[in-house]
């Protein structure tokens, strides 16, 4: 699986690699936890299981709400004639397309395992994967080198998103990857922390697809 994530990320390059790539993995813990509880064996478990397990993976049982989980009328009954609708159409196509081929990668890797999940299961989990990605993941700049990595980073990725965020974070490349969490100001007793999401800036239609 490792081999063709690589070969995905760097086929669809720097801005849509990544989320690809993260989605696919993520999806792929995703099932092996759903695997371990089903078959009531630990030892199929990941490393990332408490995470996982509050990430939300769908409507029916989070308060979060997304665009790929909507259906096509709803999405052109909210925003057909809005700037957003053709952003909306494009971004369900696109993880469509992707989501289909990281599937067939993720449904292959779990017959290989033994693990016997179905295919709407495998493709459940894709798209709550790029729901979670889309919307919690941050793009991460590293202390040493121009650049950094979109990455899940647990209690970071609950800040509300802000242009001008009091949060700074970065790779520590030399204590081998953690993320360095700063502040850009003094914050006030009281206030909110927010974060900034990702390397670009988005238009207000844009933020709302994505998020």
């Amino acid at each position: 699986l490792g081999k063709s994530l690589q070969i995905m990320e760097e086929e669809l390059g720097d801005e849509f690699g990544p989320v690809a790539s993260l989605s696919a993995y993520l999806a792929s813990e995703m099932l092996r936890e759903q695997c371990a509880e089903w078959e009531e064996d630990p030892s199929l478990k990941g490393d990332y299981g408490p995470y996982i397990a509050i990430l939300p993976t769908g409507r029916a049982v989070s308060e979060q709400d997304h665009v790929l989980w909507w259906n096509d009328k709803e999405v052109d009954d909210l925003f057909k004639g809005g700037a957003a609708h053709e952003k909306a159409v494009a971004l369900r196509e696109w993880v469509d397309l992707e989501g289909g081929i990281i599937q067939g990668m993720l449904v292959s890797d779990l017959a290989e395992k033994n693990m016997g999940l179905s295919v709407s299961q495998v493709r459940g989990s894709v798209t709550n994967a790029f729901v979670n990605i889309l919307s919690r993941s941050l793009f991460v700049g590293q202390s040493d080198v121009n650049g950094g990595a979109q990455k899940l980073v647990p209690v970071l990725d609950m800040c509300q998103h802000s242009n001008t965020p009091n949060l700074r974070y970065e790779i520590d490349a030399a204590s081998g990857g953690n993320i360095i969490v700063s502040a850009t100001r003094d914050i006030a007793e009281g206030e909110e922390l927010t974060a900034h999401y990702y390397s670009t800036e988005f238009e207000g239609h844009e933020f709302y697809v994505m998020y």
